[in-house]
């Protein structure tokens, strides 16, 4: 059964805020962990979603997990306060990709697909890569779903939004290999493009957030704040059966393909 891990927040929010301000909603995003603690659950796919409704304010999932060395410690401070004895820091010397089933996630942060028309494409993502019949559960972004009470509430199911996606893998080390390959497809199916940064450089970007492959990330999925006058939709659910990906048959991109990129 995949494992993901949830840290708890001893002091701030890891959650939104929506409000109004002079009649217009305003939206604060809280997304600093100073100290707290984490553990670890084994939870089935298709009962993310609902495991998702029960998340506190103050909480937040990880698909890493604490390398065995430091699993006897479940206190989380700064990296400053760390010392690998008390307390553990949410970095890449405390937290890895191990070898245990895991979700992965695809974080799509735009407005122009629906959930079930990114579905798709991560499907013939999947294929592409000779994988098929893979299960898969989502939900569209929270902050598309918000409005002033009194106005008509948002359509979810064909709703173009953001959206996150969890797949099973049998193998949590294989996430970051498994996002070189969605990066390869996103390209080769002209789903990727080069941005200016504000400072000037160029930026490559594709479909899916590529910082979610990294085993310390926060992933934000604890239900909004309202404030008055604020409120919300369920989120449209996407669950479709199936099994996990197999990671023994995922092989490293060819130099050539990664000269693609």
């Amino acid at each position: 059964m995949p494992n993901l891990t949830i840290f708890t927040s001893q002091y701030l929010p890891l959650n939104k805020e929506f409000s109004l301000n002079n009649g217009e909603l305003t939206k604060i995003s809280h997304g600093l962990m100073t100290s707290g603690h984490y553990e670890n659950v084994d939870i089935a796919l298709s009962d993310l979603a609902e495991f998702r409704k029960n998340l506190k304010s103050n909480q937040a999932l990880c698909l890493g997990t604490v390398k065995p060395k430091y699993q006897h410690i479940t206190k989380i401070s700064t990296t400053a306060n760390a010392d690998g004895e008390n307390s553990i820091a949410r970095n890449k010397q405390y937290f890895e990709f191990g070898e245990n089933n895991a979700f992965m996630m695809i974080d799509y942060d735009d407005a122009n697909l629906t959930i079930n028309e990114v579905a798709n494409i991560v499907q013939s993502y999947l294929m592409a890569m000779g994988l098929y019949n893979v299960g898969f559960i989502g939900w569209s972004s929270s902050s598309a779903l918000i409005y002033r009470e009194g106005e008509i509430p948002p359509v979810t199911q064909d709703l173009r939004a953001g959206c996150h996606l969890f797949i099973e893998v049998s193998k949590a080390s294989a996430i970051p290999l498994l996002g070189d390959w969605f990066e390869y497809f996103a390209w080769k199916s002209k789903h990727g493009e080069i941005k200016l940064s504000k400072n000037g450089s160029l930026l490559s970007r594709h479909l899916f957030d590529k910082a979610v492959y990294s085993p310390e990330r926060l992933i934000f999925e604890a239900s909004p704040t309202l404030a008055d006058g604020v409120a919300v939709v369920p989120p449209y659910s996407l669950f479709i059966d199936g099994s996990a990906i197999d990671c023994s048959r995922i092989d490293p991109l060819s130099g050539e393909q990664q000269n693609e990129l």
